[in-house]
Parts: C-alpha cells; sequence; structure tokens
C-alpha cells in the first residue's frame, strides 16, 4: 500500500475508535456506535481526500480555515446519519455527534501539531 493509503486508513480507525468508543462510554449505546462507525464511513474518507487534494493543489495557505469548515459541515452529515440509524430528532442525533466530533477533532489536532 502507498503511503497516502496507510494514512487514510489509519485517520478512518484513530477517528472511528476514539468516536466509537466515546458513543458507548459517554451514551451507553452500541447501537450509536454503530451509527458513528456508518457515519464515519461516509464522512472520513471524503474528508481526508478533500484536505489532501487541497493541500496538493494550493499548499498550506487556508489549511486549517478549510478543516475546520469540512468539520463542521460533515459533523451535520454525520448528525444526520446518527438520526436515520438511531431514529432520533435531528438535534438529539447532533448533540450526540458533537461531543464526539470535537474530541476525535482534538486528538487529530495534537496528534498533528506534535507529529511536524
Amino acid at each position: 500500500m502507498t503511503r497516502a493509503v496507510l494514512d487514510l486508513v489509519a485517520s478512518f480507525a484513530a477517528t472511528t475508535a476514539i468516536e466509537c468508543g466515546l458513543a458507548v462510554l459517554l451514551f451507553r449505546s452500541k447501537q450509536l456506535a454503530y451509527a458513528v462507525f456508518l457515519a464515519n464511513l461516509l464522512v472520513n474518507p471524503l474528508m481526508q481526500v478533500m484536505v489532501r487534494a487541497y493541500y496538493s493543489f494550493v499548499g498550506p495557505n487556508g489549511y486549517w480555515t478549510l478543516v475546520v469548515g469540512l468539520e463542521v459541515l460533515f459533523l451535520f452529515v454525520e448528525a444526520a446519519v446518527i438520526k436515520v440509524v438511531m431514529d432520533y430528532r435531528y438535534r438529539a442525533a447532533l448533540l450526540r455527534a458533537l461531543p464526539l466530533n470535537a474530541v476525535s477533532f482534538a486528538v487529530a489536532v495534537l496528534v498533528s501539531t506534535v507529529a511536524t
């Protein structure tokens, strides 16, 4: 496998492990963890490809603005997936997705800061 593919797999695995683990720990719901897994299966690879493409073509200018903007956009997408899978109201799904995404984003920022 190429380095880029390994990075995509590692990012997906780390994000999914953090968010699914927190879904079980904070909300005591394996079904929510499953919904979060499905949401990440949809969103995480797409975000990684978009961010990498942007960086390849544009460079570091505006990188963090793009990342934060995509995080917010995909937070709403993940909440929509949770809503459908869990049959929650959208607000309830968003209130579950928000802390999970906040923690995984904070860990990603920490790891990227330490790695550079």
